[in-house]
Parts: structure tokens; sequence; C-alpha cells
């Protein structure tokens, strides 16, 4: 047994041990309560950024997002008297845990709620806040005795979305609460943090490169500094008395300090990650999540205990943080946020969209083991190395959203968008990649393809004026063979790139089941197809071209 399935079975057995103990703690009712929180602003936070230093800006924060986390269930755990077996699942701003149904604890939970929420807001405003509630849920369906264990799951979280949606509601309610929120404050001193653009009243503090920023922001930045050392956060015990670099998220009263590592990870800057294509410097901004994922822990809930659910959650947990990392690092590509199942990665563009590959095909093994149709999607975004990471984001975004959206057949989702266009892991991108590969080695060949007819298949599908992937100017088919014929008559002798251009115009012209010899079952037009291999080999072509006369 790996020691991965060694940890989840031992948490999932602590975890029944403590439905348990609750049980007998509730005064006979056998009743439990079912508590779920999830963060709000996490997006905004994370890309929250100005450009100098910007991964490790980035990488600061993002564990700062994970580590406020991981103290809010803590200070949860604390006020309840519960410990860590209580805990169902925790991942990316999101937790669930058991307590038991009895008067006293609901009312630590109340006043833990108001606490922890005033904290959050002293510390960020309005850009973090987190929302908690529950809901009451027998022991036969925490064990999965009945089939209704979904239902406390819908009505949690409906809970938690009301509360999301009357943010910081019990600080507005406390004395003072709604001068604080609608009422203008005195802030001390003329300076604005570097980074949020927002008054500093705590008098701020100065970074090299960067400017002028707020203490807490200081402190996050720090952190990413410590992060490059190898550091790795570890809860404080009681009996620490260390002098490592300590963190108290929002002030919770939960401290973590950095243990040490082996010696500095080297963190790139983008312009570094970039620099073996010298001219050209594109980085790869890479979104990836799973599709329909709280759908599908919805439906896993109908037929499950509370105790397979946290197996469940730990299980794509480990993949998202652990496995990825390791993947990001094979592949020389950085791993800037992983929470639970979403990620945001940059590195050379060539490599990350190799590494998407690679997790997507880890990814479908993962599904395989548990009898799931479990998929991602994701979307790389290409920029210029010292494009803002921000507008990056923003641009990798869209493109997940282009995948999100993406329908081949009858399959929706499950794609990976680069370019502008997604592509179905299954059906499209394999032929879209291999044609690419065949355009580019024949790039590379001598120069025996010329580069002009890339150029001239993108033009053609301008010109097609397609729509719902049908060609509406019919005239180019017409232009394109005589094209084609002509790079043909000037190939002569040049067998790979004749056999190419031929199947070229019969994809286009007399469109089938097959991108360039590869099966392919799309909704697109090939030529639309062709136009995105196209675009991708070139920008290849001009990456390895590029390389070679700065060498």
């Amino acid at each position: 047994m790996s020691e991965t399935n060694k940890f989840i079975n031992e948490k999932t057995q602590r975890l029944e041990a403590a439905i348990s103990k609750c049980a007998a703690q509730s005064q006979g009712w056998q009743s439990l309560l079912l508590v779920s929180g999830d963060m709000s602003g996490i997006q905004p936070f994370l890309y929250q950024i100005v450009s100098s230093k910007a991964a490790r800006n980035l990488k600061g924060r993002s564990c700062y997002l994970d580590l406020l986390g991981r103290a809010v269930v803590r200070s949860l755990l604390s006020a309840l008297s519960l410990d860590e077996d209580h805990v169902v699942c925790e991942s990316g701003g999101t937790f669930v845990l058991v307590a038991p149904s009895t008067p006293d604890v609901t009312r630590a939970l109340d006043n833990a709620v108001r606490f922890i929420e005033e904290k959050i807001f002293e510390t960020h405003g309005t850009a973090l806040s987190v929302a908690i509630d529950s809901v009451e849920i027998s022991v036969d369906e925490a064990r999965g005795g009945t089939t209704t264990l979904a239902q406390r799951w819908s009505e949690v979280f409906s809970k938690r979305e009301v509360k999301k949606n009357a943010k910081c509601s019990s600080v507005i309610a406390a004395t003072g609460g709604y001068s604080r929120f609608f009422e203008p404050q005195q802030v001390t001193g003329d300076k604005t943090d570097a980074i949020t653009g927002e008054d500093i009243a705590d008098g701020g503090m100065s970074v090299k490169d960067v400017g002028t920023i707020t203490k807490i922001n200081k402190m996050i930045f720090d952190l990413g500094i410590e992060l490059r050392r190898g550091c790795k956060p570890v809860l404080v015990e009681d009996n620490y008395h260390g002098d490592d670099f300590v963190i108290e998220p929002a002030g919770l009263g939960i401290k973590f300090y950095l243990k040490k590592g082996d010696g500095e990870k080297k963190v790139q800057t983008f312009e570094q990650m970039c620099e073996n294509e010298d001219a050209l410097e594109r980085l790869g901004v890479l979104r990836m999540d799973v599709d329909n994922l709280g759908s599908k822990f919805q439906e896993y809930a109908r037929t499950q205990s509370l105790t397979a659910y946290s197996a469940l959650s730990y299980e794509l947990d480990e993949f998202f943080k652990n496995h990825v990392e390791d993947l990001c690092d094979k592949h020389d590509c950085y791993l800037l946020y992983g929470g639970g199942d979403d990620l945001f990665v940059v590195g050379e563009w060539r490599n990350v969209i190799k590494l998407a590959g690679e997790i997507q095909g880890d990814f479908k093994q993962w599904a395989k083991k548990r009898n799931g149709a479990w998929s991602l999607s994701a979307g790389v975004a290409i920029v210029k190395a010292k494009y803002p990471i921000i507008e990056g984001a923003k641009e990798s975004g869209e493109e997940e959203d282009n995948a999100k959206t993406h329908a081949c057949g009858d399959v929706t989702k499950n794609s990976i968008s680069l370019m502008g266009t997604p592509l179905n892991w299954d059906k499209e991108f394999e032929p879209v990649r291999d044609l690419k590969d065949k355009l580019v080695n024949l790039l590379c060949d001598n120069e025996s393809l010329p580069k002009s007819f890339l150029n001239n298949v993108m033009i053609h599908a301008i010109n097609a004026a397609i729509k719902n992937h049908k060609v509406t100017k019919v005239n180019i088919y017409w232009h394109l063979s005589y094209d084609i014929k002509r790079a043909m008559e000037r190939a002569k002798g040049k067998e790979g790139v004749i056999a190419l251009l031929e199947q070229c115009r019969a994809d286009i012209c007399t469109p089938g089941s097959t991108l360039a010899g590869e099966k392919i079952e799309t909704n697109y037009h090939l030529l639309e197809l062709w136009a995105l291999a196209s675009r991708w080999a070139e920008l290849e072509y001009r990456s390895i071209n590029e390389k070679q006369k700065n060498k």
C-alpha cells in the first residue's frame, strides 16, 4: 500500500470514529452537525499583483490563501472542542467537518463564525470572506445507510451560498459595523498600496522594485521569498519555541512556521522561463479544473458515506497538489496555485501544453480506477514574458471557458483551448497536435515545406467566412486548390511535402473522417483545424529557428 493510500485509510478510519463520538455526545438524538465553509474572493486576491517579481508574489499569495483556509478550519475546531479527525475534507478554500448536534455546540459555532468573519474583515476588508453554515444530519445518513445524504449536502451548500450573498453580515450587525461599511473612514497618511491601489492605514512597508505596500502584503511577499528557499508551512504546536518565519493568517490565533528546506528552490522569472526562445519569449499560462465537480460529488453522496466522500476528496487533493507539482518540475513549469481541483501554471509555452496533456492523461487513468466519467478542461494563453500576468490569467480563463462550452458530437467539455480554438482531448486534440508535428518536421527538414504554405492556409480560413463550422464563401475551395497545385509543382521531388499538400487538399475540399491521415470526430470544418495546426506549427518553428540562430 502506498503512503498516500495508507494516510487516506487512516484518515477515514479516524473520521468514522469521530462520527461515533459525535453521535454519543448528541444526548441520544443520534444526530450530527454537518458544517461547511467556502471562501470568496480567492481568484481576485490571487491575481492582485504587480509585474515586478510576479512569480514570487503569486506563490506567496497562493500559499497564504491555503494557510488562511487551514487557519479557519482549525479556529472552528478549537472553538467547538474538536480535533482534526472531525474534518471531512478541506481544500481550495472549501471545507466540511462534523460536530455533535447540541445546543452548546450550536452556540459555540455561531460565536466562532462571528469571530472568524470579524478577523478576516479586519485584515482584508471585503477582499476576502468566508461563508460558514450547517445542517443537522443523522448518523445513518452520515454512514450511507440512506439515500438522503445528497439532500443534506445540497441543503448546507445552499445555506452557505445565501451567506456568501450576505457577505460580512455579522460584522455589519455588530456595534459600529454599519458605519465601517457605509460611512467614510479616516485614513492616516497619503500613501496607496502599490499592489492593490488602496489607501495604506497601517504605515506600510517598502519593497524594492515594487514600492510601498501594506504590512499584510509585505508579509505575503516575504512568504513567497521563504517558499523560494524550499521552506514548507507547518502548524505551530504548543511547545514550539523556534525562531523561524511565523505567520498567523488574519489574526485567528492559528500560527504556522516555515520549516527550512534542503536548500534554495530556484524560482525563475517569467523571462528566464522563456530565455531559450530568445527573441520570442513566449510564456504559457495554464488554467485547468475538473468538469462539473460539484454535481459529481453530489452524485457520489447519493450512494456513499461521509468517509467515502472524504477519501475521494483527499485522493483528488493529492493528485492536484503533489502529483501535479511533480509533473510541473518534470516539464520545467511553475505551479503558482493548486487548490482543490483548480490549477494555475506558468512556463515556456511548449512545455505548458505538454504538461497539460500529461496531466489530462494521468487524470484519465486516475478516473478509470474510480469508475467515474471524470474529465478536465483547460485553457492556455500564449503571451510575451513581460506581459502583465494578471492579463495572462484573464486570457487563460477565457480560453478555459471556451473549453468548458465546447461540444464535439454529443460530448461536451473535456477539452483544451489554445489560440482561441477548443479541442476535445479524446477526439480532436491528438490529431491536430500530430498534424502540427508533421508540419514542423517538414519545415525543419531543410525548409522543404515553405513557410508561406502555413500563411496561405490561415488566410484561406479567414476568407472562407466560416460560420457554425460551415464555409460560407465557397470560392475558397478553388483558390486553395490552385495554391496547393502551385506548391506541389514547386516541391517536385520532395515526396513528403507533396503527400502532405495532397492530403491538405483532400481534407479541406472533400472532407471526411481523417485529418492528415489521422481519424477524427469533430464538428469543425477541417479547414479550421488545418488553420489552427498551421498557426501552432508556425509559432513552434519560430521558437526552434530563433533558438538555433542565437546559438
